[in-house]
């Protein structure tokens, strides 16, 4: 499916490494704090704390265990914080997007509950219309916030995931998923399959296989076109579903990128872009599918090949990648303006950073988080926001993420949201234009992989739907 952000989880590379380096340096996790504290954290929790099963939080060991009532305005919540999750104890105007918010919540004026700048409590209270803190008991007569829900099962364990997921939204709101499986996965060498699974209303259901490559490497990257057709690459190899069988298409003409960006166009029915990376000249390449063969787009550019960003869609197509240097990253859009011979090319701004993402609003402002480590394990890293147009960015905000910069996705009514890991926890953000505010990423888990958010849009607002890997199982949450 076209998308209003890039691909932002980095499926074959960044997925594992996360693991990895989680386990390999899960002891300096303490002192590398994000923007949500371990406190608080929905269970299971980190080495060093403890669960609290009255109340399924981690807690510091020692501290007493005992469901808690609630709270008033700025009490409300894991202990009285306010701000983001509390909001003040006047209340003040609820949410700061755009939109009618989630489920009818009743924050201020238009935003989601539990995201704006006061008057919400984080469990289980109303919001805030404007005046005096509300009561953080539930049923006062108010509107229930959003909170966070699983996605069919909590824990998607069959089959049994081998990778991080890949997932879309169709246009009607159908989620699916796309990972690689396992058949005989007891054994020390099990043989890896692809997967896609679909989500009914009710319960996740695995799509045939029928026509998919029998045995995989690779992770599958996902798309979902206009039509609601359902493409999936598979090294190298892409398909189309027809409802009953996967129908081939031409293999791609080189080598995928670690994240092919595999992607639809959001108004094209059938039109599928991705990129290329050859791993000994340390050159990227933009490709694209319409109908018949793989048509390069625009010049070959020198760069490394990991953290290649694209955005397919909108008036012009914009690249994001990381310098042959790794010390500076470049954010382009295709000259869809220039003449025909030469053909286009990939021009714009350079910046200080060493990885970077992108998303565009409906309204094209464009949005580029450049990540740069703070440390030599490069386990932590300041994140400058920029936005604006390629040859006049300016920096709006910024944040600290673990591993490598948030994805981002921008909702229909232009609001942005930020989706990261910190400290093995998944964070998910959104801006108000001056600050990243918490959405109540407590209650959303630990992961393994990067975490994928998608914005399911309706008549009720926006419903951030967010999938990820805890261990060889999956999750996925919509907060609504």
């Amino acid at each position: 499916m076209a998308r209003s952000s890039a691909r932002s989880h980095s499926p074959a590379a960044r997925g594992r490494a996360v693991a990895a380096l989680v386990l390999l340096f899960g002891a300096f996790a303490p002192s590398c704090a994000g923007l949500v504290s371990i406190e608080g954290r929905s269970c299971p929790c980190a080495d060093g704390w403890v669960c609290c099963e009255a109340t399924q939080d981690c807690q510091r060991p020692g501290e007493s265990c005992e469901a808690g009532s609630g709270g008033t305005g700025a009490q409300a919540g894991h202990g009285g914080s306010s701000g983001a999750q509390g909001g003040d104890a006047t209340g003040g105007k609820g949410g700061v997007s755009g939109g009618s918010g989630v489920s009818g919540a009743s924050s201020g004026s238009g935003g989601d509950a539990g995201m704006g700048d006061g008057g919400t409590s984080s469990k289980g209270g109303r919001a805030g219309e404007g005046g005096a803190g509300a009561s953080g008991e539930a049923g006062m007569g108010g509107e229930p916030e959003p909170e966070w829900h699983s996605v069919g099962p909590a824990l998607l364990d069959e089959p049994v995931t081998t990778s991080e997921a890949d997932f879309e939204l169709a246009p009607d709101g159908t989620p699916y998923l796309a990972f690689r499986g396992c058949e005989d996965c007891d054994l020390p060498s099990p043989t890896h399959v692809p997967v896609v699974e679909r989500f009914d209303g009710r319960r996740w259901t695995t799509l045939p296989s029928d026509g998919l490559p029998v045995t995989i490497v690779g992770v599958p990257a996902l798309a979902v076109d206009p039509n609601g057709t359902v493409y999936v690459l598979v090294d190298g190899a892409v398909r189309a579903f027809d409802g009953d069988v996967w129908q081939p298409l031409p293999d791609l003409p080189d080598s995928a990128c670690p994240d092919p960006n595999f992607q639809a166009i959001e108004d094209q029915p059938g039109i599928l872009w991705a990129t290329l990376c050859d791993d000994a000249r340390q050159e990227i390449s933009v490709v694209g599918f319409a109908g018949s063969s793989w048509e390069s787009v625009g010049n070959t550019l020198p760069g490394r090949n990991a953290g290649v960003r694209l955005l397919a869609s909108g008036s012009s197509p914009y690249l994001g990648h990381t310098a042959s240097d790794g010390a500076h990253v470049f954010v382009r859009r295709l000259n869809v303006f220039a003449e025909a011979f030469p053909p286009p090319e990939w021009v714009g701004d350079e910046l200080e950073g060493e990885l970077v993402e992108l998303a565009q609003a409906p309204d094209s402002t464009l949005y580029a988080a450049v990540w740069k480590s703070t440390d030599a394990f490069k386990i932590n890293g300041d994140v400058t926001l920029y936005e604006g147009a390629v040859g006049g960015l300016v920096v709006s905000g910024a944040l600290r993420t673990s591993w490598a910069p948030p994805g981002l996705a921008v909702s229909a009514a232009g609001t942005l949201y930020a989706f990261y890991l910190s400290d093995g926890f998944v964070n998910v953000n959104r801006f108000d234009g001056t600050n990243f505010r918490d959405v109540k990423s407590t209650d959303i888990g630990t992961a393994t992989t990067w975490p994928v958010l998608r914005l399911l849009e309706g008549s009720g607002g926006v419903v951030p739907m967010v999938a990820f890997e805890a261990g060889a199982a999956l999750r996925v949450k919509k907060y609504e």
